[in-house]
């Protein structure tokens, strides 16, 4: 008696698996003081990567104005730094290190605060 068994194969199983790569190249961004902004980057990677930000080397620590999220679909991430009304003081360069098993990626982002007049 022969047994076939069949499944279906995803892209995890192809591939061993995929370091951290980002998708696009983020853009300096200059917003207003007092203004909400969001950072964002996009990556592919397999398994699923961890996520760090950092502001001039410096972990970021949450808070009820900042927040990071992340949201994924099969292997593509979006991960999101938001800003609730953005201080001068925040200005400078966010870094976003992602890593899986199979390397890491990061990737810079300059965030420039005009004072308001």
């Amino acid at each position: 008696m022969c047994i076939f068994m069949h499944r279906e194969s995803s892209l995890a199983d192809i591939l061993e698996g995929i370091p951290p790569t980002f998708s696009r190249k983020p853009k300096a961004v200059c917003v207003n003081e007092g203004a909400n902004v969001i950072l964002e980057c996009h990556l592919f990677a397999v398994p699923e990567p961890d996520i760090m930000w950092s502001f001039n080397d410096k972990p970021i620590k949450e808070n009820e104005n900042v927040k990071v999220t992340l949201q994924s679909d099969m292997h593509s991430y979006v991960s999101k730094l938001t800003f609730k009304n953005i201080k001068k003081n925040a200005e400078g360069i966010y870094s976003v290190l992602a890593k899986n098993r199979e390397g890491e990626a990061k990737v810079d982002i300059t965030l420039k605060v005009e004072k308001k007049d």
